[in-house]
């Protein structure tokens, strides 16, 4: 596992370019903590009407785990999504919330994986709802994999009646995010 590329894109629709720029420099500090030979790029924060763009490549430690004899587990997100804990952890409301404003945020990693290696792809997911929408992809051209995650905030404001249904929506999207997939390494039958 020499390499592992990303992309990540954030759509700030009303989080200023103070905002932006905090999230590329934290992006940046987060990812390159333990990486070798990397590259990050960030796309101009000048048009807060346009997705940022995050770019990098290197070698990445903590993304893999053991996951029985000869194989490991890999990361579908990068960090953690925890909407549950933003805005679902209560187990009721009395009072509705509101959100400071609807965003996008869509992750596509390639994992550039050993010769010989083999890997079982996470399945296509798509969740859709009023409260917001997220869609999973996988695909294996060769040695690489790719996994591109979009997850969708469409909920400025959740009344106490549809507390209960936004709350399984969190729920899902962060098992989805949280998910692993499994590579065998060369050698080992999956």
């Amino acid at each position: 596992f020499d390499t592992s590329v990303g992309d990540r894109e954030l759509d700030r629709r009303a989080g200023g370019a103070g905002v932006g720029a905090g999230r590329v420099e934290r992006a940046r500090v987060e990812i390159g903590a333990d990486q070798s030979g990397d590259r990050a790029e960030a796309s101009p924060l000048t048009d807060l009407s346009s997705p940022i763009l995050l770019s990098f490549e290197g070698t990445l430690g903590q993304f893999f785990r053991p996951d029985g004899k000869d194989r490991l587990s890999a990361k579908t997100w990068l960090g953690r999504m925890s909407l549950s804990n933003m805005y679902a952890s209560l187990e009721k409301r009395t009072l509705p919330l509101e959100t400071d404003y609807p965003w996008e945020q869509t992750y596509a990693v390639t994992y550039e994986l050993p010769v010989g290696a083999s890997v079982v792809l996470p399945t296509p997911q798509k969740i859709e709802g009023p409260f917001g929408s997220v869609v999973r992809e996988a695909s294996q051209v060769g040695q690489r994999v790719t996994i591109r995650l979009t997850v969708v905030s469409s909920a400025l404001r959740v009344e106490p009646e549809q507390y209960e249904a936004f709350r399984s929506f969190c729920q899902r999207v962060d098992r989805l995010t949280d998910e692993r997939f499994r590579i065998t390494l060369p050698g080992e039958q999956p």
